[in-house]
């Protein structure tokens, strides 16, 4: 491994953020070192499971509210309720060990991360269930 090269992950960690969206918007993982490596890492059984995690986290939230004030970003409650069973889909695809696009991975990181995804504040009624659609497509599809 060149001087280079040995500095890459760090370079992907720093990145992530930006390489998600890339990769989100059809970016090809193949173009680049940093894009590849991050692709792994999206596809990998770990980013999987914490994002299925993540996934039932926002479900119980939006069945059991907290009662006390949090510097989180509360989620849409009806809009999540409403896509319960779309939701608990996914999350039973990134469990599988079906191969998932990494593109598909990113779109479901960004819906979960982003606190204007409408997981946390929908612009209009079935933005979230658009969403999920264009993102459990992109999972099987790439």
């Amino acid at each position: 491994m060149n001087s280079v090269g040995i500095f890459e992950p760090a370079r992907v960690w720093l990145q992530r953020g930006a390489l998600d969206r890339r990769i989100a918007l059809g970016a090809d993982p193949s173009t680049s070192p940093e894009l590849s490596r991050r692709a792994r890492q999206l596809a990998s059984h770990r980013c999987r499971a914490g994002l299925a995690a993540g996934i039932r986290n926002v479900l119980e939230e939006a069945e059991y509210p907290q009662r006390f004030y949090s510097a989180a970003v509360p989620v849409h409650r009806k809009e999540v309720l409403r896509e319960r069973g779309f939701l608990v889909a996914i999350a039973e695809d990134l469990l599988s060990d079906d191969e998932l696009s990494p593109r598909g991975i990113a779109l479901v990181e960004e819906l979960l991360s982003d606190g204007s995804s409408p997981i946390y504040s929908p612009t209009y009624e079935g933005a979230l269930h658009a969403r999920l659609t264009h993102a459990r497509a992109a999972l099987h599809l790439g």
